[in-house]
């Protein structure tokens, strides 16, 4: 059987992501605050500008080709998967 992590806030497990590249990234106070003025300056969906703050915030490059992100392309460094 496979590892599984109970989320209690999300409320049900999840596939164990031991092994995998992937960091699990609480919401914190600065992070959704962030995510809501961009949201609001920006009218994108509010996981995108998780994404988004989140990238700001580690100073990384957002890989995307959803095309929305074009709205904020001077404010992150963007990769696109596909052309803009």
């Amino acid at each position: 059987m496979r590892d599984l992590l109970f989320s209690p806030v999300l409320g049900f497990a999840f596939p164990s992501l031991k092994g995998f590249p992937i960091d699990l990234v609480p919401a914190t106070y600065d992070l959704t605050k962030q995510d809501a003025e961009s949201h609001a300056r920006h009218q994108l969906p509010y996981a995108d500008c998780f994404a988004a703050a989140l990238a700001a915030d580690r100073q990384a490059t957002l890989a995307t080709s959803d095309q929305h992100y074009a709205r904020v392309a001077s404010h992150l460094r963007l990769l696109w998967t596909t052309k803009p």
